[in-house]
């Protein structure tokens, strides 16, 4: 998919000296290697608080379409990252100067609902979405899963290409038995850095286990 802007691109960057091998999800190509976006929205996934506060130091709006160009110039043609005003933002600018990388978002719970998730991935140009990885595994700690089927119904409307991230194998069994996805975005560890019910605790590393990493490669 190509996005609206101009064709300008930055001088001195090569945008197709690599072509990586891809596969289909939904109705898009995706390079087998794609790039996340947690960094860029103050996750530092392990490294508590502290961590989460340098990240948007560094990674400013120009770092971000910086990190774009060059993951395009090695063949990734591919972005996962949050649905919130941030990354719009970095997107919008990305692609209006001439950047094509297609995006698949994340919902963001703590913002609003899934569905107004969707509905601005939908508006701002993304081919996808999945559901926010840490609230399916909530739902299921709690007996909610359910809660899932009109979010997903609600993306197929819009008819983005859906999928549903999470930590815990037993959300993918219950999803691949229940709903109608394209992808998963599967976790490799559970570890100590979430609780009982999913809660992910900031301050708390977190582990990587062999045994955990295992289940999950099995489950795929």
């Amino acid at each position: 998919m190509r996005h609206p802007g101009g064709s300008r691109w930055p001088e001195g960057t090569c945008r197709e000296e690599n072509i990586l091998e891809t596969v289909r999800i939904g109705n898009s190509d995706v390079s087998r290697f794609i790039i996340g976006g947690n960094p860029f929205s103050g996750s530092s996934s392990g490294r508590g608080r502290e961590g989460d506060r340098e990240l948007p130091h560094y990674y400013t709006c120009e770092r971000i379409k910086e990190t774009y160009r060059q993951a395009e110039s090695l063949g990734v043609n591919t972005a996962v990252a949050r649905a919130d005003a941030h990354i719009l933002r970095v997107l919008m600018q990305y692609w209006d100067e001439g950047g094509t990388i297609q995006w698949f978002g994340q919902t963001c719970p703590e913002l609003d609902s899934h569905q107004r998730s969707l509905d601005r991935v939908a508006k701002a140009g993304g081919v996808g979405c999945h559901i926010h990885g840490g609230f399916a595994d909530r739902l299921l700690a709690s007996g909610r899963i359910e809660e899932l089927i009109p979010i997903v119904e609600h993306g197929r409307q819009l008819g983005l290409t859906l999928g549903l991230a999470g930590h815990n194998p037993d959300t993918f069994r219950w999803a691949e038995e229940n709903l109608d996805l394209d992808y998963y975005m599967c976790s490799y560890y559970r570890g100590r850095g979430r609780t009982a019910s999913g809660e992910r605790q900031p301050d708390v590393d977190k582990e990587y286990i062999a045994a955990t990493r295992d289940t999950m490669t099995d489950l795929i």
